[in-house]
């Protein structure tokens, strides 16, 4: 799987450098997340920890202050169920990984020449082998606020706090009830520049 991606990823890369006007980048993130999802009596507690992602991204400007950013990401996840028994019960976990590769369609806003915003659109598909909770392949959203930092001529450094919201359109929903993943974390790469 991940030598499949690191091919692919690095063919996007290619194909993107040669078009001309952007820039890319590479980085990694990691972060904390919950499930969000109607509260039932007597339901199970849910904890989404160490989310871990890498991924490629793409800058093309639309203008001095403004510009578009996709690319593909990778992310992971563990996910903690805690049953809720009886107090004369043992308590029982059980543990799921989590496997997400997201698509960011997200417009940037240029604050000055160090500081920005990124907010839109995610297109995620779940890759999960088995999980309690929902499927999240559907649509979800981006937001966060980060600097770029020059640290050589075509090399930009990265750091940006975000938060996403998977599944908030499903592309299959399953019961009454569904679960929506959510994380924060932050993002740390590197933005090549011509």
């Amino acid at each position: 799987m991940s030598l499949r991606f690191l091919f692919l990823s690095l063919l996007f890369i290619q194909t993107l450098y040669a078009q001309g006007q952007h820039s890319f980048g590479l980085y990694a993130s990691l972060g904390t997340g919950t499930i969000l999802k109607t509260q039932l009596d007597g339901d199970a507690s849910y904890e989404l920890q160490k989310v871990f992602g890498t991924g490629l991204s793409w800058y093309y400007p639309i203008h001095s202050r403004l510009g578009f950013e996709s690319g593909v990401s990778w992310t992971t996840s563990r996910l903690i169920i805690g049953s809720n028994l009886p107090p004369d019960q043992p308590p029982s976990r059980e543990i799921y990984r989590l496997h997400w590769i997201r698509i960011p369609a997200l417009m940037r806003l240029n604050l000055n020449s160090v500081f920005y915003a990124s907010a839109g659109l995610l297109v995620l598909f779940d890759l999960s082998p088995r999980s309690a909770v929902q499927d999240q392949t559907g649509m979800g959203a981006a937001l966060g606020m980060g600097a770029e930092i020059p640290i050589a001529p075509h090399f930009r450094l990265q750091i940006q706090p975000y938060v996403n919201f998977n599944g908030l359109l499903l592309s299959r929903k399953e019961g009454h009830f569904p679960e929506r993943a959510a994380d924060a974390g932050i993002r740390m790469g590197i933005r090549f520049v011509r």
